[in-house]
């Protein structure tokens, strides 16, 4: 009876935060919604995914299931998870920008019930702290600045940091329990497929996380399964196809070099080798099982059939995916803090991320400072307690998957925008709680006066913050509505004429950042008129007779020269309209076939 009136007080207690948790998101809320003018245009990212999701509704809205799976297979760059919501969502609530930056906010509020979740499941000795861990908790999450703006946004970093925590939250129960149940291991494998397909780079760097927390906590397991594959490539080789044949494909490209093999030729071998290999890999796995689970190797053969097989089978799945996999983790952006902004290789190149943390995270720095030594800090104990008593803390698991994840992003890849950390900060922040309850039973006085100081603070900013309904900017798409004038002109003029199916030549400048908005506004009016719009024109057009108008955007008038070959050797291109502006150019001709 007694430890059930404790829940009861705990769960009241917890509850009782719950106005003050809305009461911050209407602020927040009110805030986007009186300062943010250009609430209609996402940008960037944000623009290229509506207008694929746009697409995928126009092929379910007319029937066309097929084009609609290869929208869904198409792209091997783009995740595809978020355009999936999108299409339900729009479906109910209409497709409109706001509606998919609310998208993004519901992600949000997920994150707070995953750590309202994640921590009452998780705190079980000192269950009474479970209502002030979690205030720290959403505290932080309202007081990390990156964040709340990307919350009103398109971009997918929120939905990454909850997917991302989730991940990190199924590998601390499986790395704590020996016995896997299959739930379990469905809910992981889950976790890691959305990671992945909301942003490819996340997924990949949680994988390598996982294999490196995998060689450190089960090293000997890990070792085994090496051991026995060798065996088994030795014992087999020459019955064993798959492997011979990779052995020639290596011989090959190692002998021929780039002199002989150009064009594709180079991609189609790396990933014919890669594919036998797995191959070979998964039916040694697969034929051993029962010898694994014998010798005590049943988690490691959990992980690589419920979380890398799914990953590898998706990367597998096409050569152009397998090539832009590599391609993603090593596409050079040295950005930084600011587009445009290049960071030498330097001391600054590999504390990017860290002074980030510290300096740009929090509404003060003394917040950034915490999380950080609180992270290190559960990577020595937590490694401590390991290796002397066998026991895995869950902050230590935690700080473990966030600490590689920095290291990969400063080592492993030369993509060093900043924005891709945020996805992280929800678990560096469930660290805080994790780390005070590990505290609290090791120390409860310097549990106790931590816990106290950190509530103090985070009260004091809460109330600062809520006092000045937040200060600073939140609008992602600029405060001044004069930055998106060009792809509002654009939408006045061609929203009446825009009623055939049409092709687009966007010739504004590739830089500018108006160009997507642009091509969004055209995609929005097209499909609300019924008509196809073709946004890339040097892509294959499947119907030749399908299409009647061309638009050609640009900065000047410039005439059709440059429009593209392929639409000139189909079509009979003939002049109807030029609207010209200070700033832009629009140009309507009709398309008449020239093969009937």
């Amino acid at each position: 009876m007694h430890k059930k009136a404790n829940h009861i007080f705990v769960i009241f207690l917890t509850l009782l935060q719950i106005p003050l948790i809305v009461y911050c998101l209407y602020l927040l809320h009110l805030w986007f919604q009186g300062t943010c003018p250009n609430k209609d245009f996402l940008s960037w990212d944000g623009d290229l995914r509506f207008i694929k999701t746009i697409g995928m509704m126009d092929s379910l809205r007319d029937g066309r299931i097929f084009d609609f799976i290869v929208l869904v297979f198409d792209s091997p760059t783009w995740p595809i998870l978020r355009n999936l919501i999108q299409v339900v969502v729009f479906f109910i609530l209409g497709h409109s920008q706001e509606v998919d930056v609310y998208i993004t906010f519901f992600t949000f509020v997920l994150i707070l019930f995953l750590f309202a979740h994640i921590l009452f499941y998780s705190i079980e000795k000192n269950k009474f702290l479970y209502p002030l861990l979690f205030f720290l908790s959403w505290n932080l999450l309202l007081d990390t600045r990156p964040i709340l703006v990307y919350m009103f946004t398109a971009m997918l970093e929120v939905q990454g940091g909850f997917f991302f925590l989730l991940t990190s939250y199924y590998i601390v129960i499986f790395f704590q329990n020996q016995y896997n149940d299959k739930y379990l291991l469905y809910k992981l494998s889950f976790s890691f497929i959305a990671l992945l397909f909301t942003k490819h780079p996340y997924g990949y760097m949680q994988v390598f996380s996982l294999a490196i927390l995998s060689l450190s906590l089960s090293f000997k397991e890990s070792k085994l399964l090496v051991i026995e594959y060798f065996l088994y490539l030795k014992s087999n080789f020459y019955k064993n196809i798959q492997i011979i044949l990779a052995v020639l494909l290596i011989t090959a490209y190692i002998i021929l070099g780039k002199a002989y093999l150009t064009g594709k030729l180079p991609l189609y071998i790396k990933y014919s080798i890669a594919l036998l290999l797995t191959l070979d890999f998964y039916i040694f796995l697969f034929k051993n099982k029962d010898k694994f689970f014998g010798k005590g190797l049943k988690q490691t053969w959990n992980l690589m059939i419920w979380v890398v097989l799914p990953i590898v089978f998706w990367i597998l799945i096409h050569p152009d995916r397998f090539a832009s996999s590599s391609g993603t983790l090593a596409h050079i952006q040295t950005e930084g803090h600011q587009v445009g902004v290049l960071v030498e290789r330097g001391l600054d190149y590999y504390l990017l991320y860290f002074k980030s943390l510290v300096y740009d995270s929090f509404g003060n720095t003394i917040l950034g400072m915490i999380l950080l030594i609180a992270m290190l800090f559960s990577l020595l104990r937590g490694g401590f307690l390991y290796f002397k008593y066998n026991i895995v803390q869950a902050h230590f698991i935690y700080s473990f998957l966030c600490m590689v994840g920095i290291m990969g992003l400063t080592l492993l890849t030369p993509n060093h925008q900043v924005r891709h950390l945020y996805h992280i900060y929800p678990t560096l922040i469930i660290i805080i709680a994790f780390l005070l309850d590990d505290l609290f039973q090791w120390n409860k006085i310097v549990a106790g006066l931590l816990i106290i100081f950190i509530t103090a603070m985070l009260s004091y900013f809460s109330f600062q913050n809520i006092q000045s309904k937040y200060s600073f900017n939140l609008c992602f798409t600029d405060t001044n509505r004069d930055v998106f004038k060009l792809p509002r002109w654009v939408s006045e003029n061609v929203k009446n004429s825009l009623t055939t199916n049409s092709i687009l030549v966007n010739r504004i400048d590739p830089f500018h950042l108006n160009k997507p908005d642009t091509e969004l506004m055209m995609t929005i009016h097209a499909y609300n008129n019924r008509v196809k719009l073709l946004t890339d024109p040097k892509r294959h057009i499947k119907n030749k007779n399908g299409f009647s108008s061309l638009y050609v955007i640009g900065n000047t008038c410039s005439g059709v020269d440059g429009a593209g070959d392929l639409i000139k050797t189909i079509y009979a291109i003939k002049p109807l309209q030029a609207i010209q502006s200070e700033f832009a150019c629009i140009e309507i001709y009709g398309l008449n076939s020239k093969t009937k």
